[in-house]
């Protein structure tokens, strides 16, 4: 969504950038269920990593064989 639909004035649609104004207040601090979320020191990208990695398999699987399909002329 940071980007305006193309215009057409004649020639060839252009992209402008949609540019936002942050001209509000700071973003407050994010409470997770009365704690404090202080991101990477709460769950580390070592312990995160672990959690996401998946166990390889022993055996390779090969791709089972493609069917021969045999066109013929429609009657």
């Amino acid at each position: 969504m940071g980007w305006k639909r193309g215009t057409h004035d004649g020639a060839p649609r252009v992209w402008r950038p949609f540019l936002h104004a942050h001209s509000g207040p700071p973003k407050p601090t994010v409470f997770i269920s009365g704690v404090i979320a202080r991101g990477d020191k709460d769950f580390p990208p070592a312990a995160a990593q672990v959690a996401h990695q998946k166990p390889h398999a022993s055996i390779d699987k090969h791709p089972s064989p493609r069917t021969q399909h045999i066109q013929q002329p429609r009657k």
